[in-house]
């Protein structure tokens, strides 16, 4: 295969319903050469065997099988660590972050000037419909995630508008070296706090996020789960607010 010029990174646990679609989607919409790294956290349900198989068939999909998974964030940040590309993207496999949706921020890193594009569901245009409304937790995770990007921009002293997005391109040579802390949103609230103070451009475009086509939440499981992160964002807003430009920045180190 050529040397990419985009990685895009998808982080799996038990997504055997949707990877496959996946892959094949992203085929479809993004343009030029690409690398797909799925990076899974030791599935059980034929994750892995299904990612083989699109290996096979594509010949630019690289599998990380991690048999000591430390979450989220670490299978983000091993496949930062991999990705080849000159653009390095990084999305859920759930279908929930449609792959049509990335040659758009895509083209703001590669031809508009940016660093780094984000995928929001909270400036105007984008819209959350994850989950299924019938439920309460998700219901209250709806309400109160709102409620939260709101309050993010006095808490945190930065201007923008989806704290916990996980939808993004960047430029490599802004990421690379970099090292993310946290816990599943809580890494890109430090990440996105030490981009912006840094100086970094960054661009937020709104998307539609949908509800998972297969399998089940990670994030939202459980009204404990949810409280726990909540307060764990809002520890991490009030840092990145007492963190000045250049500890931010050296922070992402």
């Amino acid at each position: 295969m050529d040397k990419p010029e985009i990685s895009i990174i998808l982080p799996t646990l038990n997504e055997s319903g949707n990877i496959s679609h996946m892959i094949d989607r992203l085929e479809a919409a993004v343009a030029g050469v690409i690398e797909i790294i799925v990076v899974d956290d030791g599935s059980y349900d034929g994750t892995i065997k299904e990612a083989e198989h699109k290996k096979t068939q594509y010949g630019n999909v690289v599998l990380e099988v991690r048999r000591s998974p430390d979450g989220l964030t670490g299978a983000i940040q091993k496949g930062i660590d991999i990705a080849k590309g000159d653009i390095i993207v990084w999305m859920d496999a759930d279908m929930s972050m449609p792959p049509e949706n990335l040659p758009l921020l895509i083209n703001k890193v590669k031809n508009d000037g940016f660093d780094v594009a984000v995928g929001s569901r909270f400036v105007e245009g984008g819209m959350d419909l994850a989950g299924d409304v019938r439920s309460l937790v998700i219901r209250l995770h709806r309400k109160t995630t709102r409620i939260f990007n709101c309050l993010a921009k006095c808490l945190s002293g930065v201007d923008f508008g989806d704290w916990t997005s996980g939808f993004i391109a960047i430029r490599r040579d802004v990421i690379k070296g970099t090292r993310l802390r946290g816990y599943y949103g809580e890494y890109f609230i430090y990440l996105v706090g030490a981009l912006v103070k840094s100086g970094a451009k960054v661009v937020e475009i709104p998307y539609t996020c949908g509800p998972r086509t297969a399998g089940y939440s990670k994030t939202t499981a459980t009204a404990s789960f949810f409280l726990k992160n909540s307060i764990r964002y809002t520890l991490a807003l009030l840092r990145v607010r007492k963190m000045g430009s250049r500890k931010c920045a050296e922070g992402l180190h």
